[in-house]
């Protein structure tokens, strides 16, 4: 009681804009203090400790300024920002290795104007910033909806405390206040904190703090909505184990070879993985897979759905030839295979000269018809040698 009685009668004697001749000044690195609030620190470097020291002697008030960077260890005046928070200390305690653990309460904004000395202790020549106060509607409304977005954003970040919510509640009719509460407790880059700190004006604070919260709102609900798919997929995937789960029992009480199958059907599906089947095909062989591993073995159909998929695994999708169209040599072999069929021969070169302007041509085909015995079958024979082609007989009798 008798802290926050001396607390107020500091944050009662300062005056406006007053100057302070010499306070020592306490580097801290990642941590921004602000007015009204309160914050553990830790110093652990000689020049911090020792300022502490001095000021537990005198008023228990020090300077607190942010480092630019946390990596340097022995700031210069240039390593810090120009402005900084004064504190008074509340308590300390020690800690191995001659460090110092301290609690501050955050009294008032401070521009430093001068650096005095830097050894042993920084001591600086500092100006308080005085609170300009917004009593306006739009203050008030900035206010009120400052809360609002940090109440969402609590229920948004699982790591934040629901605690945070009684405080924000009493400080909605104090609006500099409430500021200096949600950036102290907003996870935001130093940057971002130090430039609320320069902010002395309370409607300009809520505007910044306002679009900081919207930009953290929507991070966020953007992670919620991806945890959230995430978690239906695994939901998803977890009942499909268990049904099959279930599956494989059943077949086992009816005697069928659960087993045996799920092997086998483990090998039709990694051989038509390896078959490189078109988009289209590979959508159909999925469908059938599917349809497969719910169809019982002993029924008829499960033989026939599986000659079919093996067929279709077992086709050339991904292999394929060059064409060599060499109109000459074409000629040459349609003569050496053939007497005559001079018409036919003519055709068959005209189609081939055809595909040699246009590489790109597809889906033509050369249907010949004509008795059992006159050549067809040769003469695809002979296509195919002159492409140095494959050639391969199919049979549709019946189709």
């Amino acid at each position: 009681m008798a802290e926050v009685k001396a607390l107020q009668e500091i944050q009662t004697n300062l005056q406006e804009d007053a100057v302070i001749e010499s306070i020592a000044v306490l580097p801290v690195r990642n941590l921004v203090v602000y007015p009204h609030m309160a914050a553990a620190l830790v110093a652990d470097r000689p020049g911090s400790v020792k300022a502490l020291d001095e000021a537990l002697q005198q008023d228990k008030m020090v300077l607190v300024l942010a480092q630019r960077d946390p990596e340097t260890d022995r700031p210069s005046p240039d390593d810090l920002y120009r402005y900084g928070t004064l504190v008074r200390i509340y308590k300390t305690m020690k800690l191995p290795e001659d460090s110092l653990h301290a609690v501050v309460h955050g009294v008032s904004r401070a521009r430093v104007l001068e650096v005095l000395v830097t050894e042993p202790v920084m001591r600086a020549r500092v100006e308080l910033q005085a609170e300009r106060k917004n009593e306006s509607m739009e203050g008030k409304a900035l206010a009120h909806n400052l809360a609002e977005q940090f109440q969402r954003l609590i229920e948004l970040v699982p790591t934040m405390s629901e605690e945070l919510r009684i405080p924000l509640l009493n400080l909605e009719d104090q609006p500099s206040k409430m500021a200096d509460f949600v950036a102290f407790n907003l996870r935001i880059s130093l940057e971002d904190q130090q430039a609320m700190l320069e902010l002395s004006d309370v409607k300009d604070r809520l505007k910044a703090l306002t679009f900081l919260i919207a930009q953290e709102v929507e991070v966020a609900e953007t992670g919620s909505r991806i945890q959230s798919q995430v978690e239906d997929k695994m939901g998803k995937a977890q009942r499909e184990y268990y049904l099959r789960e279930q599956m494989k029992a059943i077949r086992r009480e009816l005697g069928e070879d659960g087993e045996g199958q799920g092997e086998d059907l483990s090998d039709l599906r990694e051989k038509i993985d390896e078959a490189g089947l078109p988009e289209l095909a590979r959508v159909e062989a999925e469908r059938e897979l599917q349809r497969l591993e719910r169809i019982p073995s002993i029924s008829p159909e499960y033989s026939t759905l599986r000659t079919y998929l093996e067929w279709l695994s077992e086709l050339p999708w991904s292999v394929s030839s060059e064409d060599q169209l060499d109109i000459e040599r074409a000629r040459e072999i349609l003569d050496e295979d053939h007497y005559g069929l001079a018409k036919i021969k003519d055709r068959i070169l005209e189609h081939l000269a055809v595909r040699s302007l246009k590489p790109d041509l597809k889906g033509s085909i050369l249907c010949f018809v004509g008795p059992p015995g006159v050549g067809k079958t040769s003469l695809g024979k002979s296509i195919a040698r002159a492409l140095d082609r494959r050639f391969v007989r199919i049979s549709l009798g019946g189709v």
